[in-house]
């Protein structure tokens, strides 16, 4: 393998002088619990894990019609440490990309996804993104073809055909191969059509394909980023999932799933800056037979930064309510989740320093009983961070 990655590097370089427009960058990162504690256990922790090292080489002839990207990482798997993919654009409205990008394309989650935290969320940072953008269309990254079409200026419309990435292994010649039901594989699709208002923002529109839980349902979402005002960004979206039907021992059972929305916000001043970011998922409910629907409770998240730049270094006050969740009808009480974490992040050139104390405090269930409350599993942590990119 060592072998392997120097003679990568080797014909990297020598590709490099040949191609201006090859690059090669990188980066390397540690996070350290320096100590933690749990209300539900008598010993202090500690402990560390490496932030996903990773080499990029990427490239594209002098036209810039045609390219490629390989990136290499900790992982030994394609998909999670590495991946890969080659584009060719025949035509100036027309890009093809094939392959895997696990960094993905065309989400729009833009304020209240991973650039909340922009990568702190790896060192000292408790984020919980995922929750945070169920309301918007999380874009595609996948093993997949995809496929953008400019026709007319500012509107793009994206199409991605994902391809499974479960039977993908190396086959006698070490090549990654994949196949699947070609009805399954085209029941997937994604498409993202996205506008830009010159000075005022990108509204979104997005359909996903038999992405529900059941059968083939799917999941139409859209958004709009606000940029119209100085210093000011607004990240508003909205997800339907489809209804879907499934039939067990002739009970047949459809399951309406939640809507989302969501509200993102993002200011800045000078030195001074504050985020914040809510998700509403409601009026989901599941219905068996011809019995009454059971209403699915809704679940809420905020959570709101503030941040100073000091000159030595910014300092973050990362506060959220999780997990607010209603109460069901059977009689669970309505509970949730809460954190308080601040951190300070400290850039030295293509370097950073991270610090931050994190306390967390999730619902516990009363003994004995699995649908009441009271008070909070109590959990804290000193985490320490550095990173360094080139």
């Amino acid at each position: 393998m060592k072998k392997f990655f120097i003679a990568l590097l080797t014909l990297a370089l020598v590709a490099g002088n040949l191609f201006a427009q090859t690059t090669i960058s990188g980066g390397v990162g540690y996070k350290w619990t320096v100590v933690g504690g749990d209300s539900a256990k008598d010993d202090l922790s500690t402990g560390y894990s490496v932030i996903a090292p990773q080499i990029t080489i990427k490239g594209q002839n002098e036209e810039g019609t045609f390219g490629g990207l390989l990136r290499l990482g900790a992982q030994v798997d394609w998909g999670a440490g590495h991946y890969a993919y080659a584009w060719w654009k025949p035509l100036d409205f027309l890009r093809l990309k094939f392959g895997v990008d696990g960094d993905g394309e065309w989400g729009r989650t833009d304020i209240v996804g991973w650039g909340f935290h922009s990568g702190a969320q790896d060192f000292v940072a408790e984020s919980n993104d995922g929750k945070f953008g169920t309301a918007f269309f999380g874009g595609f990254g996948g093993f997949g073809l995809w496929t953008s079409f400019t026709l007319i200026p500012n509107l793009a419309v994206n199409l991605a055909v994902p391809y499974p990435s479960s039977t993908l292994g190396p086959d006698a010649l070490g090549q990654a191969t994949a196949s699947g039901i070609a009805k399954d594989i085209y029941n997937q699709i994604k498409v993202n059509i996205a506008y830009t208002f010159s000075g005022a923002g990108t509204a979104s529109l997005a359909y996903e394909s038999d992405s529900g839980k059941k059968d083939h349902t799917g999941k139409i979402s859209g958004s709009f980023l606000v940029t119209a005002i100085s210093g000011i960004q607004i990240n508003i979206g909205a997800k339907y999932t489809l209804p879907a039907e499934e039939e067990v021992a002739s009970v047949l059972t459809t399951y309406n799933y939640p809507v989302a929305v969501g509200l993102g916000f993002s200011y800045a001043e000078g030195d001074f800056g504050v985020k914040a970011r809510l998700n509403f998922d409601f009026a989901g409910s599941t219905k068996v037979g011809s019995a009454d629907p059971h209403e699915t409770p809704f679940v809420f998240n905020f959570a709101v930064m503030p941040y100073y730049n000091l000159g030595i270094f910014t300092a973050y006050l990362n506060i959220a309510l999780a997990d607010l969740t209603g109460a069901e009808e059977n009689g669970n009480d309505l509970h949730f989740g809460w954190y308080v974490n601040p951190y300070l992040v400290k850039a030295i050139g293509p370097g950073k320093i991270y610090a931050g104390f994190l306390l967390k405090g999730d619902p516990k269930k009363k003994a004995g009983s699995t649908t009441e409350y009271d008070g909070f599993d109590i959990t804290w942590a000193i985490p320490v961070g550095i990173s360094y990119s080139f």
